[in-house]
């Protein structure tokens, strides 16, 4: 009776520990301090994989820690044999990152991340895009949001496990068969509708927890790109009267295909976009287009007043 009372005090620990500190660098090296031996370090694994592996963000960052403990090829063999239990409960991003870097086996990998498309994606959106962006959504905007990544998924005929996550200064980036999704903060919405801009198939402002996110989803574009043709980029603006206060190599791309909209059904949204005499033409492939059209301005007319 008391051995099963030390135990379920040792569960409370752990669980606590987890769920109040995200240094799980810490945690662990609490956890293992006195050196435990493998059976012992096994059954914390045990109480963590049953109800604490939810709040570890990324799994590697947990093993990482564990193996350095203890450099035990038993343990690594056995980390192995409860992958699926493991997988069960981590996110996304974690899997992502196992697949990249051949951690387990990959078939287990993909299986994991695409036996429950819906909730899988629910997570992301839950924990990832408006978790990065420091936001409290409602059930609402992430049932929205996750319907639009599942409507890509299927438009795209890809799986979960396709797709590709990374990040910019003020978004969430994600990379799904031949569209790319970005959810983030803007400095300027109201754009012109400039040939050179990647034609959008999503570009839209919402309002999440009272703040503005532009959601905007374009085609992949190739990075064969160089400062030559960011400045021919810039001084094409600059004749059109526009200052581009963030002109970078990396918010430049070059176009795989027509610079037009490729979706099944029709989601284009160009509201906030201004009408210019250009906006109906279409660059062919290979031509460069801005993919962030963010932080551009009208150039402020000078005046000359005679006398």
């Amino acid at each position: 009776m008391l051995k099963q009372r030390v135990k379920e005090k040792m569960e409370e620990s752990i669980i606590k520990l987890f769920k109040n500190n995200n240094d799980y660098c810490m945690i662990f090296n609490t956890i293992l301090k006195d050196k435990n031996s493998l059976k012992e370090i096994k059954q914390i694994i045990e109480i963590v994989i049953k109800n604490c592996l939810y709040y570890v963000f990324d799994y590697e960052d947990m093993l990482e820690n564990l193996l350095y403990e203890i450099d035990n090829e038993e343990f690594d063999d056995y980390m192995e044999l409860r992958f699926n239990d493991i997988a069960k409960n981590l996110n996304h991003n974690s899997l992502i990152s196992l697949k990249k870097n051949n951690r387990f086996d990959e078939e287990e990998i993909v299986k994991a991340l695409n036996s429950n498309p819906y909730q899988n994606i629910r997570e992301i959106v839950k924990h990832q895009c408006f978790g990065y962006l420091n936001i409290n959504a409602n059930e609402y905007d992430e049932e929205m949001i996750t319907n639009i990544m599942l409507d890509i998924l299927k438009n795209e005929n890809k799986n979960v496990s396709d797709i590709n996550y990374d990040h910019g200064s003020f978004s969430n980036i994600y990379f799904i068969g031949d569209k790319v999704l970005k959810l983030g903060r803007r400095n300027t919405f109201r754009i012109r509708n400039n040939k050179r801009y990647l034609k959008p198939v999503i570009r839209r402002e919402h309002l999440f927890d009272n703040q503005k996110i532009c959601i905007e989803l374009t085609e992949r574009v190739s990075n064969d790109v160089t400062y030559q043709d960011l400045d021919m980029i810039v001084k094409e603006l600059d004749n059109q009267g526009i200052e581009w206060s963030d002109a970078s190599i990396d918010n430049i791309g070059r176009l795989i295909k027509p610079n037009k909209v490729y979706y099944y059904r029709k989601l284009y949204a160009d509201k906030g976009y201004i009408e210019t005499e250009d906006a109906k033409a279409v660059l062919p492939a290979g031509e460069i287009v801005i993919l962030d059209n963010d932080s551009m301005y009208e150039k402020e007319k000078s005046y000359v007043y005679q006398k």
